[in-house]
């Protein structure tokens, strides 16, 4: 990887500029990680990158196997849920099976009753 670290000029007392501004650029093979050497740096900021870097490789394949985990159970969630979709479909249908019974033999009732009835108020 291609490390780019930049240097300010230099400026002197009287306003001139030492050395004009430059970019190095190192290979490091800790710079791919976030390391580009922080000896120089007061501020710990190279370093703090290369550790969360590696806090995140350590924690991927965790949080991958938590993912599977997660996705596995969530699966079997949908499953029950989708057996019990089924089967409130099919009481369902029988309810509505013994609906339709009721309402006939309430007709039928309701037939006689009438019948009964006209039979009941006919001169014979």
């Amino acid at each position: 990887m291609v490390g780019w670290r930049y240097s300010p000029p230099r400026i002197r007392i009287d306003g001139g500029v030492l050395c004009p501004r430059r970019v190095d650029v190192r290979l490091d093979g800790l710079a791919s990680l976030g390391f580009s050497g922080f000896r120089d740096d007061p501020y710990p900021f190279d370093f703090l990158l290369f550790l969360s870097n590696l806090v995140q490789l350590f924690a991927l394949p965790i949080l991958a196997v938590g993912q599977q985990v997660l996705s596995r159970a969530s699966d079997k969630q949908a499953e029950l849920t989708f057996k019990d979709a089924e089967a409130i479909l099919k009481l369902q249908d029988e309810v509505r099976h013994l609906i339709e019974i009721n309402n006939e033999m309430t007709r039928e009732i309701h037939m006689a009753i009438q019948n009964n009835a006209d039979k009941a108020s006919s001169p014979a």
